[in-house]
């Protein structure tokens, strides 16, 4: 029995060790941003997408002469 529970241990955490490589490895924040220096955007949300992974969200933002940039 004994033989068993650390079989099934071992197979358990293998598991999880394996299953959890992948999301940390999906994409390097540093690799597309400075996060010393922040980004600030203003404008009207018009559409959110949620698509697995990824989260896209659309703005209009008014320029200095007053037309919509979408």
């Amino acid at each position: 029995m004994s033989d068993m529970r650390t079989t099934c241990c071992a197979l358990l955490l293998t598991a999880s060790l394996l299953s959890s490589a992948p999301v940390s490895a999906h994409h390097s924040f540093a690799a597309e941003f400075d996060g010393t220096k922040p980004v600030i955007l203003k404008g009207t949300v018009t559409k959110v997408e949620w698509r697995n992974p990824h989260i896209w969200v659309y703005l209009d933002a008014r320029n200095p002469d007053g037309s919509v940039t979408p």
